[in-house]
């Protein structure tokens, strides 16, 4: 998928400011990351994702309540991505028009996003003790205390194998009825006019929907890309909302 003809389409002079990628599963990923931070998680370690949260889901699917209650959204990175990108476990409420009432609290949501996240890190470490004695020697695996893993090297060799079982403990919690880990790509406040290629980064199969963010540089508004973007046809099924900058 390539962004190279907005300028045409559009009719003015950009660049991205930024971009938001969903993702069904980590194992899509392409780029490199060089750690994974799967440490015990606590209050000092998770923090609101709102920010990211209102850049790309469409609001106006969602009633007053329901957006109070994606406001409590908290979440953690996981890893830093080359290309500049973050990648994130953001804790949603699974159907936002009916959440749950700790939506209406912000401490007890978070309290429960930290218990999801910890099982979530809790499997993941339990999946690496019991691989076959041949992957525990994988050199990510060797220099990795699991009692503890903290910040767990990825070595390229190892990437897939090891994001592979990641997603599988995702998989395995990810049945709350209440509460939901969605994972993304984020990059933002790098300004950028090269040609952006999606596939690059991600196997597209793994793409839920995108959110692209431009600037227009002679009238100074930022332009959203789209809420579910087509990734066959990028500009097929694209809704876009002009914002001023704050």
């Amino acid at each position: 998928m390539m962004m190279e003809d907005a300028s045409l389409s559009f009719k003015y002079t950009y660049d991205f400011d930024g971009i938001v990628v969903e993702l069904s599963g980590v194992s899509c990923l392409k780029a490199g990351l060089h750690y994974l931070f799967v440490g015990n998680v606590d209050g000092s370690r998770v923090a609101s994702h709102w920010h990211l949260l209102k850049k790309h889901l469409d609001l106006s699917l969602y009633t007053a309540e329901s957006v109070n209650a994606l406001k409590k959204s908290v979440g953690i990175v996981l890893a830093y991505v080359d290309g500049g990108y973050f990648l994130n476990a953001s804790c949603l409420p699974v159907n936002p028009n009916r959440a749950h009432p700790m939506f209406r609290i912000e401490m007890m949501a978070k309290a429960h996003a930290i218990g999801l996240l910890n099982a979530l890190f809790h499997h993941f470490c339990n999946r690496l003790r019991n691989v076959p004695p041949a992957d525990l020697e994988r050199p990510s695996i060797m220099k990795t205390n699991l009692s503890n893993p903290g910040r767990m090297n990825i070595l390229h060799e190892d990437q897939e194998f090891l994001l592979k079982l990641f997603q599988e403990s995702v998989e395995t919690v990810n049945c709350d009825v209440d509460m939901c880990i969605v994972l993304s790509l984020t990059k933002f406040g790098q300004k950028d006019d090269r040609r952006f290629d999606l596939s690059t980064l991600v196997d597209k199969a793994g793409v839920v929907s995108v959110s692209y963010h431009a600037a227009d540089v002679k009238t100074q508004v930022w332009i959203c890309f789209g809420q579910e973007v087509d990734c066959k046809r990028l500009w097929g099924h694209v809704e876009c909302c002009i914002l001023p900058i704050p």
